[in-house]
C-alpha cells in the first residue's frame, strides 16, 4: 500500500503483462518520484478497478485514467502512455543510442500487447518474454504477480542492455565493408554486438567477418544454410596464428575469442578486420 509520507505506489492489475511490466520498467528507470516505488495488483472490473485514492497511488493498465489503454480508440498501449508522458516531462535521457533503444523496447511490447507482433515458430513463442511470464505465474502460483513484475523488470533491463548494443551497431554498420567472396556476397563489421551476424544474412550476405573495437576479437560466421565452408581459412589462420582460433563443427563459425571470463586461455588474434577480409578474398 501507499507510504504515509507520499512514497508511490505502481497500482495495476493481478499478473501484470509485458506491457505494464515495460511501463513499471520505464518509470522506475526514468522518473525520480518511482525509483523506489511500491507495487500494487488489484483486480481489474469493467470499470478500471478499485484503484485507491491519492496522488502516491500510479494506476496503470487500470483505473481508466491518463496510463490505462483500455476504453480509448486510439489504439495505445499501457507503455505507450507511460513513454509518452516521460518524453512530455523530459525525463528521456537526450543520448542517441539510449533513445533508440528505449524506442525498440517499448515499439517491441506495443506490438506484442496490440497482438501485431506475429511468429510462425510455436516453440520459438514459447521462449519469449510474454510466455516467460506466464512460466513464471505458473512456477509461483501463491504470489504470480510480485514474482512477474520484478523478474520482468530484470528481463526488459538486460533486453535494453542488449538493445543499446544494437543501437550502436547501427551506427557503426554504415561504415562495413561489402566484399565478394566465393561464396557469395560477404561483409565485414567492426563491432562489439554479437548479433551482427543474423543483422548480415537477413541483408543478403552469406558470410560476416567481426572484430570488436573493445578487445581483441575475430570472428567468422556464415549462414547456415549456406555453402561456406570455413576449414580452408581456419587452416591458414592456424600456420599464423597457432592455438588462436576453434573451428565449430559445422565449418560455419571460426572464432578467435580472448574473453579469459570463459577459462579458453586462447591467445587473441592480432589480425585487423581488414587482414580477415583480404584472407577471405585470397
Amino acid at each position: 500500500m501507499g507510504d504515509p509520507d507520499g512514497r508511490k505506489t505502481f497500482v495495476t492489475h493481478r499478473k501484470p503483462h509485458l506491457d505494464e511490466v515495460t511501463a513499471a520498467w520505464l518509470l522506475r528507470k526514468y522518473d525520480p518520484a518511482m525509483k523506489q516505488c511500491d507495487f500494487l495488483f488489484i483486480a481489474n472490473t469493467p470499470s478500471g478497478g478499485d484503484v485507491p485514492a491519492g496522488e502516491q497511488y500510479i494506476a496503470v493498465g487500470v483505473g481508466r485514467g491518463k496510463f490505462d489503454e483500455h476504453g480509448r480508440s486510439s489504439g495505445h498501449s499501457a507503455c505507450q502512455l507511460v513513454y509518452q508522458d516521460l518524453l512530455h516531462r523530459g525525463l528521456i535521457p537526450n543520448d542517441g543510442v539510449k533513445d533508440k533503444a528505449i524506442e525498440m523496447v517499448v515499439e517491441y511490447t506495443h506490438r506484442e500487447d496490440t497482438a501485431q507482433w506475429e511468429s510462425t515458430d510455436v516453440q520459438h513463442i514459447a521462449f519469449s518474454i510474454p510466455a516467460i511470464l506466464r512460466g513464471l505465474a505458473i512456477r509461483n502460483a501463491k504470489d504470480p504477480s510480485t514474482v512477474m513484475m520484478e523478474r520482468g523488470i530484470e528481463m526488459i533491463d538486460a533486453v535494453y542492455a542488449n538493445l543499446k548494443e544494437y543501437a550502436k551497431f547501427l551506427h557503426e554498420w554504415e561504415d562495413r565493408i561489402e566484399f565478394e567472396s566465393k561464396w557469395g556476397p560477404a561483409v565485414g563489421v567492426h563491432s562489439a554486438y554479437r548479433g551482427a551476424d543474423k543483422f548480415a544474412y537477413h541483408h543478403g550476405f552469406v558470410l560476416r567477418v567481426q572484430t570488436d573495437p573493445t578487445k581483441p576479437f575475430g570472428d567468422f560466421r556464415a549462414e547456415p544454410k549456406s555453402q561456406v565452408d570455413l576449414e580452408p581459412i581456419y587452416r591458414h589462420l592456424i600456420k599464423l596464428e597457432p592455438n588462436s582460433w576453434y573451428l565449430h563443427q559445422t565449418h560455419k563459425i571460426l572464432v578467435s575469442n580472448s574473453d579469459s571470463s570463459l577459462g579458453t586461455k586462447r591467445p587473441a588474434t592480432q589480425f585487423s578486420l581488414q587482414q580477415l577480409i583480404d584472407l577471405v578474398r585470397k
